[in-house]
């Protein structure tokens, strides 16, 4: 057989063994922030689609992994961009991991056959063709509209239009399945899934899957050892590992300040400079040490924090009569300041989470997803949360995080599911 003919048969065997790839989409609605997008993704995600690929081993599964949204100025960035997706395939050895602009490259154009859509609005667990204008409106369809965005041509749609990664996809058939939020409703997404496979769709959108919660015993099991492969990008280690090497000692405690939307939206855990410190002082003297670092949204009241911290190590030194012969230690405030022109705003974010998750103690702000992610990376580092990490509350309390194999927790601790 000559080279060329060798060449053609590899190659139809290349496009046989693509056409049988399975590609299944994800994405969640346009306003959900950044970190609840990365536990949808790194859970809940993964966990369907690997169960698909387990129900269902003839078939080759092909998981995209959506881009990330700045809320503020609104720009896509891609997955690649914060964590390294030659680690992040481990989740997934049944097939491969790839990003939106690589499903683009590889089908050859911005075309899904098939859209389901999870909406938990409707009471009944059913399926159907959905939405009329109404419902489309009513029930959280808005980032859907029909070719031309003409809705009242539209009362049964077909060939809606969906917004992924910054590309527009034309959709040739969607779907809604209705229930609740429960492993039952995820089997019944998972056989209307396969039903779709089963009449020839080979690329699949799942809208609305972050509403589901998948069984928390199975996650929890697999919660852990996926998170070992949800590594950040090497951009994001250097510029961390940089900051912290440059710190006057590596012994710190470390801390998320929550502040601006929390101080409406959670004030019932609101905490003032001087409550913090008095909690930060109490951690920092049982470890020996009085430098914090300080991961927040707002820097201006880091001063403030330090000053009070400052005073309180001042008040002790005047008590203890032996410290009195010898310099009052400093106490000071760290934050990052951001100064890295090579990196985008939500890289710079989890750069401090990254530095945070360091600390010798880490204190989160009680309701926030961000101070859960560092949680979760010291976790993943060994870190006992019992010794270690906790949550602060109302005036400076602090709570613990709810144990690991009870994540759901109570009101005394901070759950993490």
């Amino acid at each position: 057989m000559s080279f060329r003919n060798l060449l053609t048969l590899c190659c139809a065997a290349a496009a046989a063994a693509a056409s049988d790839d399975v590609y299944i989409l994800f994405d969640m609605e346009p306003g959900e922030g950044f970190n609840f997008r990365k536990k949808c993704i790194s859970s809940r995600f993964v966990s369907f689609v690997t169960r698909l690929a387990d129900d269902h081993p003839e078939r080759q599964f092909v998981m995209v992994v959506p881009t990330f949204r700045n809320r503020q100025g609104h720009e896509e960035y891609p997955f690649s961009a914060f964590f390294d997706m030659a680690e992040f395939q481990k989740v997934f050895p049944r097939g491969r991991v790839i990003e939106v602009a690589d499903f683009v490259q590889e089908t050859g154009g911005t075309s899904i056959d098939s859209e389901v859509y999870f909406t938990p609005e409707w009471q009944n667990m059913d399926k159907r063709v959905c939405p009329d204008e109404k419902e489309a409106y009513t029930n959280g369809f808005y980032f859907h509209r029909p070719p031309g965005g003409d809705w009242s041509k539209h009362a049964q749609p077909s060939g809606w239009q969906v917004q992924i990664g910054g590309e527009t996809f034309q959709v040739g058939e969607l779907q809604c399945m209705n229930g609740g939020a429960c492993m039952a409703s995820e089997q019944r997404l998972r056989t209307l899934v396969w039903e779709r496979i089963e009449k020839g769709a080979t690329k699949l959108f799942l809208g609305g899957y972050d509403r589901i919660s998948p069984a928390m015993e199975d996650n929890n099991k697999r919660f852990w050892a996926d998170r070992r492969h949800l590594l950040y990008a090497a951009p994001i280690v250097a510029e961390a590992e940089k900051f912290v090497e440059a710190m006057p000692r590596r012994d710190f405690v470390s801390i998320h300040w929550r502040r601006k939307d929390f101080k409406r939206a959670h004030a019932d855990t609101y905490t003032s400079a001087e409550e913090a410190a008095r909690t930060l002082f109490q951690h920092c003297e049982a470890r020996g040490t009085h430098l914090v670092f300080m991961a927040t949204d707002d820097t201006s009241e880091a001063a403030d924090v330090q000053t009070a911290l400052q005073a309180l190590v001042n008040g002790r030194c005047e008590a203890d009569a032996s410290a009195a012969q010898s310099a009052c230690p400093s106490a000071e405030v760290l934050t990052y300041p951001q100064s890295s022109a090579a990196l985008n705003p939500m890289q710079h974010a989890l750069v401090e989470q990254l530095i945070a998750s360091k600390g010798v103690f880490f204190l989160g702000t009680h309701h926030s997803t961000f101070s859960l992610e560092i949680h979760f990376a010291r976790g993943g580092q060994g870190v006992d949360w019992n010794d270690a990490d906790g949550s602060l509350t109302k005036a400076g309390k602090v709570i613990k995080l709810c144990d690991i194999e009870a994540p759901g927790g109570g009101e005394l601790c901070e759950p993490w599911w």
